[in-house]
């Protein structure tokens, strides 16, 4: 189990077949940064090369090149009311197959949606300084993006 930043307890136990059986409950991200501002950029390329609405095509390439120039603004949306929790777990089972989930739960996304963003022409933009914004989640780590 591979968590970035996380706050919450983990535990790993073996059961009585012998499987092991790890369990982690809090927040965490499932990229670090990095690693996510490349998938990122490798979805958004697929994307567009597939075809899809020109406001999002627009949008997501100057997000694209804000994040190549490194002027993007990011923030912890957890520090503007958006809060959010997972339980993850994963199996290794004694044949050596694994397996597992999560489930998460998040509060506060539609106020801060309403006192933070407004959409036009369908992209979104920060209120309070006009730019263009988007969000996204790592894990249950939800991060707000301004260029």
């Amino acid at each position: 189990m591979r968590l970035y930043d996380a706050e919450g307890t983990y535990t790993k136990h073996k059961d009585a077949e012998g499987n092991i059986v790890e369990k982690f409950n809090g927040t965490a991200g499932g990229y670090n940064d990095e690693d996510w501002q490349q998938f990122w950029l490798e979805q958004m390329e697929a994307n567009l090369e597939r075809g899809v609405d020109p406001a999002f095509v627009d949008n997501a390439r100057s997000l694209t090149t804000a994040l190549q120039n490194g002027t993007v603004e990011k923030y912890d949306m957890a520090e503007m009311g958006v809060t959010s929790s997972m339980i993850a777990y994963r199996n290794t089972y004694a044949s050596g197959s694994t397996g597992g989930g999560a489930s998460y739960k998040v509060e506060g996304m539609e106020a801060f949606l309403e006192n933070y963003t407004e959409t036009r022409d369908g992209v979104m933009y920060d209120k309070a300084s006009g730019k263009q914004a988007a969000w996204g989640a790592s894990g249950s780590k939800y991060s707000y993006f301004v260029w």
